[in-house]
């Protein structure tokens, strides 16, 4: 009985994504230096990306800060167009997002 009861509630865990959600950090050179992001997987589905530190240029930068980690999430996939005018920006977060997904 006990573990028809612990199958249950790892099912219903599992079912509502308590269970399946997880978190993994990961690096790479920008523009300006490092790119540290979070990543955040629902199974093999990306459902969140913030990029926790960098050194890139304040401005320049920002459109490809807000606006990756959105593609990525919306593409599934670090495989996304760059920022127009935040090339080196836009591949440092996508290949820190990769480091991510490849250390998981």
């Amino acid at each position: 009985m006990k573990r028809i009861v612990i199958a249950v509630a790892i099912v219903a865990l599992v079912a509502v994504g308590v269970y399946a959600q997880s978190t993994y950090e990961g690096t790479a050179e920008g523009y300006g230096g490092e790119i540290r992001v979070e990543v955040t997987m629902d199974g093999d589905t990306i459902v969140g990306v913030e990029v926790l530190e960098h050194s890139e240029t304040p401005g320049l930068s920002d459109p490809a800060i807000n606006n990756i980690p959105e593609r990525i999430v919306e593409n599934n996939s670090t495989d996304v167009d760059v920022q127009s005018g935040a090339t080196k920006t836009s591949e440092g977060i996508m290949a820190a997002v990769q480091n991510a997904l490849d250390n998981r």
